[in-house]
């Protein structure tokens, strides 16, 4: 888990965009929160891709590998 990339989630930068929840807890993203971001470059709440990432090295979104190893 130390190689995934985390960043705090801003409402400012992701207005350019339609912001999509987080496809593994479908909850919107709240100014501030933790993201972790996949080698592919798809963001997700830090703890829900953790968990995921316990069972699954690999995207939810695009089935990429999650992180290398």
């Amino acid at each position: 888990m130390k190689r995934l990339k985390q960043r705090k989630y801003s409402i400012a930068v992701e207005n350019e965009v339609e912001a999509e929840p987080c496809c593994i807890c479908q909850e919107e993203y709240n100014n501030g929160e933790d993201l972790g971001k996949l080698d592919c470059g798809h963001n997700f709440h830090t703890e829900c891709i953790k968990k995921w990432l316990m069972l699954k090295n690999w995207c939810p979104i695009c089935k990429a590998t999650g992180l290398a190893t």
